[in-house]
C-alpha cells in the first residue's frame, strides 16, 4: 500500500513537471535589445485541477513589460532632439518670413507717407499757381479799361502829331503789343519775351516802369519769385514817382509772405497803406494785414 502511494506521488510530480515545460514558452530577450518585449507566462486554469477527462487544459496569458536591454537616454533622447530641431527650424523660418513681411510693410508705409507728402506739396503749389493766375486775371481786367482809355488818348495825340517825323519813338507800339499778348491773347510766355525785348530795345521809354511791373507780374504768376522780386524792386527804387509803385510794394509784400518773412511782409503792406492810402493797392494791403492777425 505504501509503495502504491509513493508511485502515485512520483507520477504526479513527473506529470506536472512535463506539463510545465511543455506549456512554458522560451523567450530570448537578447535578440530584442531596443524594443519593449512582453514575457508570456502560462498559468494553469482552475478548470485543470477539477477536470477528470485529462488533456483538455485552458490557460490565461499574463503580459508584463520587460525592461531588459532598454536605453531610454539614447533612443528617446535622439528622437526628441530631432523633433525639437525640426520645430526650431520651422519656427525660425516662420519668424524670418514674418520679419521680411514686417520690413516690407514698414517700407510700404514709409513710401506711402512720402507720396502723401509729395501730393500735399504739389497741391499747395497748384493752389499757389491758381491764386496767382486769378490775381493776374483780376489785374488784367482792372487794367484793361485804363489801357483802352490810354489808347484813345494816344490815338488823338498821334493824329495831332502825324506830320512830325518819328525818330526811334517811345516804343509804344512794342509795349502795346506786349500788353495785348497778356490781356487779349493770354499768351504769357510770349508776353514775357515781348516785355524783355521791349526793355532792351527801349531803355529810355516812358513805359519802362510799366514794362518792369508787368514782367514781374507775369514772372510772379509762373512762380519765378526771385525774378519777379527784382522787377518790382526796380520799379520802387528807380521809378519812385510811377503809379506802379504802390502795386509793386504790394507784390513785394506778397512775395515776402510767401517766403514766410512775416515781419518784412507787414512792412511792405504798411508802406502801401501809409504812403498810398487812396490807391486800390492800399485796400488789398489792409486785407493782407487782417489775414495775418
Amino acid at each position: 500500500m505504501k509503495q502504491i502511494k509513493l508511485s502515485a506521488a512520483a507520477l504526479a510530480v513527473a506529470f506536472f513537471a512535463n506539463m510545465s515545460y511543455a506549456e512554458a514558452p522560451v523567450t530570448d530577450l537578447s535578440t530584442q535589445p531596443t524594443a519593449t518585449t512582453m514575457t508570456t507566462v502560462n498559468a494553469p486554469d482552475s478548470s485543470t485541477a477539477s477536470s477528470t477527462s485529462g488533456g483538455n487544459n485552458s490557460s490565461s496569458q499574463i503580459q508584463a513589460p520587460s525592461l531588459k536591454g532598454m536605453n531610454f537616454d539614447d533612443t528617446a533622447g535622439l528622437t526628441l532632439k530631432q523633433r525639437i530641431t525640426r520645430l526650431e527650424r520651422m519656427f525660425n523660418a516662420r519668424s524670418s518670413s514674418q520679419l521680411q513681411i514686417r520690413q516690407q510693410l514698414n517700407q510700404l508705409s514709409d513710401r506711402l507717407a512720402q507720396l502723401n507728402g509729395q501730393i500735399e506739396e504739389q497741391q499747395h503749389q497748384i493752389k499757389q499757381i491758381v491764386k496767382r493766375q486769378r490775381d493776374l486775371y483780376q489785374e488784367l481786367e482792372r487794367r484793361l479799361s485804363n489801357t483802352q482809355q490810354s489808347a484813345q488818348t494816344n490815338a488823338a495825340n498821334q493824329d495831332s502829331a502825324k506830320d512830325e517825323p518819328v525818330v526811334g519813338g517811345d516804343g509804344e507800339a512794342d509795349y502795346e503789343n506786349a500788353v495785348k499778348l497778356v490781356m487779349q491773347d493770354r499768351k504769357f510766355d510770349q508776353a514775357i519775351s515781348a516785355f524783355q525785348t521791349f526793355l532792351t530795345k527801349h531803355p529810355k521809354s516812358s513805359y519802362l516802369p510799366n514794362a518792369h511791373y508787368w514782367l514781374g507780374q507775369l514772372q510772379f504768376t509762373q512762380g519765378q519769385s526771385d525774378k519777379a522780386q527784382a522787377q518790382f524792386e526796380t520799379v520802387v527804387k528807380q521809378y519812385p514817382d510811377s503809379n506802379k509803385v504802390p502795386e509793386s510794394l504790394l507784390k513785394l509784400g506778397q512775395l515776402a509772405l510767401q517766403s514766410k518773412h512775416i515781419s518784412q511782409a507787414k512792412d511792405y503792406f504798411n508802406k502801401v497803406i501809409q504812403n498810398y492810402p487812396q490807391s486800390s493797392a492800399a485796400d488789398l494791403a489792409k486785407n493782407q494785414l487782417k489775414s495775418l492777425k
